[in-house]
């Protein structure tokens, strides 16, 4: 097919979860291959590679939109069998092309629509990265998976010990209830009449089996127990299964928190072989988990040209609202970027503002947020501010490659 011009062709994909549509444009509206359905198999996408090998052209672009991980195979087999360049399209820009008049949504369309998108030149593709961050970037998935089950848990087990042992929420205060020593005690005894049948020697030794501290720091927590727990008539009997789904439940959580402690070792891990982890944790109140965590889910900041746009990819660009001659340049964030990046961005900030408070009273983040809180601004609305502020000091030593000072 080479003649003495070459043309360009283009593979538009519209994926869908084990199945996707396929097609081949020329630039100059030919349609090579119409709209096709294959399956994500072997024998599907070498149908599809044969078309392009057919075509015998080199001027050969495969576009398809970013679909959370539907993609991913269909993008994998491309980029291991043809030297094609491959576009990751932000299904925001495809989104906005597909307006019109008539109500048209068919895969058929779709596939056509993302072909005229390649050929117009009317994207933004998505950037690639090295394997590293998509390692990185798996962990912190999966973690923050384990953790929203954990807390799910966490909700079941207050809910079981208010049926069998309610004191117990109130001797074990705070997050202080679901610490190693607690959940063994709480696991030992689930009920409440089974410490009052045991002595305080017995309750003792149960709670320093853990951590081995002084025998009468564990004697007096056993008395005060013991004491809490006399007067105690909880909504079961000892021999009820929700105490066996609460003796089950300790264990789970133990298991849980194990897990998680082993992600975020690897996460760490990974992470330290990335130029922006010793940058990050060079900033008061950033440790290694929470550089780590940002590495996974921003990636190397240093893709973006400048600031703003790094700030938009984490959803913290303020919304723009114009009616008539108003216009109003300070709305509230657009909320359309990478979630858990806000999320990582917010927890940094409280985090800096307690380590900031007494050791470091100048630090910048804390003094624009004693600031804006002074506007009247609500707590919220300064940590999102105090966030674009760090994602403006993290880009700047990244792209200095300095440390924090």
């Amino acid at each position: 097919m080479k003649g003495a011009m070459s043309l360009q062709y283009c593979l538009a994909i519209d994926v869908a979860e084990s199945k996707s549509m396929f097609c081949v444009l020329s630039q100059m509206g030919e349609l090579v291959m119409p709209p096709t359905e294959y399956g994500h198999s072997i024998s599907g996408f070498q149908a599809v590679l044969e078309v392009l090998l057919a075509l015998d052209e080199t001027d050969i672009h495969i576009i398809m939109e970013s679909t959370s991980i539907y993609h991913l195979p269909v993008e994998r087999f491309f980029r291991e069998h043809t030297g094609y360049e491959i576009i990751i399209l932000n299904p925001i820009i495809s989104k906005e092309n597909k307006r019109n008049l008539r109500k048209t949504k068919t895969d058929r369309e779709d596939c056509l629509n993302l072909a005229n998108i390649f050929f117009r030149n009317d994207y933004n593709q998505q950037s690639s990265h090295e394997q590293l961050y998509y390692e990185l970037q798996a962990i912190s998935r999966h973690l923050n998976h384990v953790q929203e089950g954990q807390n799910r848990t966490k909700n079941r087990f207050k809910q079981l010990l208010s049926l069998t042992c309610p004191e117990y929420i109130r001797i074990f205060k705070d997050n202080s209830i679901y610490s190693p020593t607690a959940l063994h005690f709480i696991g030992c005894y689930p009920h409440c009449d089974m410490v009052k049948q045991k002595r305080v020697d017995a309750l003792a030794s149960c709670l320093g089996s853990v951590y081995k501290r002084h025998p009468n720091y564990y004697r007096r927590k056993a008395e005060m127990i013991k004491a809490a727990l006399q007067d105690s008539f909880p909504a079961v009997t000892e021999d009820s299964e929700t105490v066996r789904c609460l003796t089950d439940i300790t264990k789970q959580l133990a298991e849980q928190e194990a897990y998680i402690d082993q992600l975020k070792a690897r996460l760490i891990d990974l992470a330290q072989a990335t130029e922006a982890f010793t940058i990050y944790i060079s900033v008061p109140g950033i440790g290694p988990l929470t550089a780590a965590l940002l590495i996974a889910e921003m990636k190397d900041i240093r893709r973006f040209s400048n600031v703003k746009k790094l700030t938009a990819a984490c959803g913290l660009d303020p919304t723009i609202i114009q009616s008539g001659k108003s216009i109003n340049y300070h709305g509230p964030i657009s909320k359309r970027g990478n979630r858990l990046s806000r999320k990582i961005l917010f927890n940094a900030i409280m985090s800096i503002l307690m380590v900031t408070k007494r050791a470091y009273p100048d630090n910048p983040i804390r003094l624009y947020y004693e600031k804006k809180r002074g506007e009247g601004k609500h707590h919220h609305a300064c940590v999102a501010a105090c966030s674009t502020k760090l994602l403006r000091i993290l880009f700047a030593m990244c792209n200095q490659n300095s440390l924090y000072q």
